[in-house]
Formats: C-alpha cells, structure tokens, sequence
C-alpha cells in the first residue's frame, strides 16, 4: 500500500509544478486554453527530467540483494516513467 501512496504523491508533485505555471501565464493576461497551451509546453522538460532522474534512482534499487527494494524499484521506476 505504500508503493501507491508513494506515487500519488509524486504525481501530485508534478501537477502542482503543471497547475503553477498554468496560474501564472493565466495571470500574466492570457485567456485560459491560450494559458494552458503555454503552461504545458513550458512544464514539459522540466518534468521528464524530474522523472528520468527519479526513475534512475529508483532503478538503482533493484541492484540491491533484498527481493522487496528490488521489487519496490522496479515498480516505482516504471510508474513514474510511464506517469511523465
């Protein structure tokens, strides 16, 4: 159950990232689907950076010799992989 609470985290993290830049180009004048069009296409390499980064380390994990880290890294690399 932590695994889930782990990645909805995470993927929270990315839409308050997304729904901050969004607000701020709406705020700067544009009309709302103008602002979101901005807002995404801005986001959009920062976020798949943070997520290659994170999916690396959490990968890392599976070189560890427990079977739970390993299965942990797994499952978290390719959540956030597939979430980005």
């Amino acid at each position: 159950m932590a695994f889930y609470r782990i990645l909805f985290g995470l993927s929270m993290d990315y839409m308050v990232f997304l729904m901050s830049r969004i607000r701020e180009e709406h705020v700067h004048g544009l009309q709302t689907r103008a602002a979101v069009e901005h807002g995404i296409a801005a986001i959009g390499r920062v976020v798949v950076a943070a997520a290659l980064i994170m999916g690396t380390v959490f990968a890392a994990f599976i070189l560890s010799a427990d079977r739970i880290p390993k299965e942990f890294g797994l499952l978290l690399a390719v959540a956030i992989l597939t979430d980005a």
